[in-house]
């Protein structure tokens, strides 16, 4: 009799806390039983709302809840290199969305714009970004070179964009203190238009999708084109920043580019803080490659384990990106 009533209280005790849980979903994350460990909310650091990343990090969160109902997920704005920083801590994020040109140098411990990133793990690439330095069709600029004297605006510091165009100023043998002031314009890239309008620039950078928005809205009222860089600067940046890659684009994305180019390119990276489950974070990789989205441009199996590596993501995604073919 003793021995029934024990295993009748060991039988609830257990039914008591699997309803206490509140942390896995049965049936999410692999099919009918199986059950996968997953926070109550997650804070998702992007970009500036207007940026490919924030709508990146928006349709993520749909995804999530689709597949996790009792999680919820909030999109934050946030910035390449001080996303890092906050996933790292775990406190306002737990995901995030950096950039490859920021990531790889700050796990070598070579990003001084970066505190810590031990506790961040490196998930997959998710959106590839074009580097475009535009100036005005009727510009006398048309190499980089011309940009000597010239008003150049590359975001404001700290941003990604900043850190391109320092690459791109390099290959060409140039700094920025070659430009006029010795120094870039800051300038958010919110207010290129207008800047470039009023007069006040000569030529601007940007990271992001192609066409970009903010230069689809300059090149409206008056045509621009993209500088090309230049072979030797290309096979420059490419071997001393491992993070970057080139791309070939088709001719006519803005009004004054009749010509295909070739640009400088980097992934945007989802990013997790190292506290979360494993499992969940396979889940995660796994829900956004077969996901079919188109703005995942660096999202499918084939690419987004450009830059991920054993020793800087958790071992199950790992496990899921060797078992797809994503990683060697």
């Amino acid at each position: 009799m003793k021995k029934a009533v024990a295993m009748l209280l060991a039988i609830c005790m257990a039914v008591g806390l699997a309803g206490c849980g509140g942390g896995s979903e049965p049936g999410a994350g692999g099919g009918e039983g199986t059950t996968i460990e997953h926070p109550s909310s997650i804070v998702i650091c992007a970009s500036n709302s207007g940026n490919i990343w924030y709508s990146c990090a928006v349709k993520i969160s749909e995804l999530l809840m689709k597949e996790f109902p009792d999680m919820s997920v909030t999109v934050i704005e946030g910035g390449g290199d001080a996303n890092i920083d906050v996933v790292n801590l775990g406190t306002d994020a737990q995901l995030g969305f950096t950039s490859s040109t920021s990531l790889v140098p700050a796990f070598a411990g070579e990003n001084e714009n970066v505190k810590d990133c031990s506790n961040v793990k490196a998930l997959m690439s998710v959106q590839m970004s074009y580097a475009q330095t535009a100036v005005l069709a009727s510009s006398d600029i048309h190499t980089f070179a011309d940009l000597a004297g010239k008003r150049v605006a590359a975001g404001t510091y700290g941003q990604v964009a900043m850190y391109t165009m320092n690459a791109l100023l390099e290959g060409h043998g140039m700094s920025e203190a070659d430009l006029a002031g010795g120094a870039y314009q800051i300038v958010s890239p919110s207010e290129y238009p207008d800047q470039f309008s009023d007069g006040h620039l000569d030529a601007c950078h940007i990271n992001g999708n192609l066409p970009m928005a903010t230069l689809v809205q300059i090149d409206s009222t008056d045509p621009i084109r993209l500088l090309q860089p230049t072979d030797e600067a290309l096979e420059h940046i490419l071997e001393k920043y491992p993070s970057f890659y080139t791309v070939d684009v088709p001719a006519n994305q803005y009004a004054g580019q009749p010509d295909p180019m070739k640009l400088l390119a980097y992934d945007g990276m989802l990013i997790a803080n190292g506290d979360l489950p494993g499992e969940f974070l396979a889940r995660v990789v796994e829900l956004i490659a077969e996901s079919g989205e188109e703005m995942f441009n660096r999202g499918s199996w084939e690419q987004c384990g450009t830059f991920v590596t054993q020793d800087n993501t958790a071992p199950e995604v790992y496990d899921l990106l060797k078992s797809k073919g994503s990683v060697e």
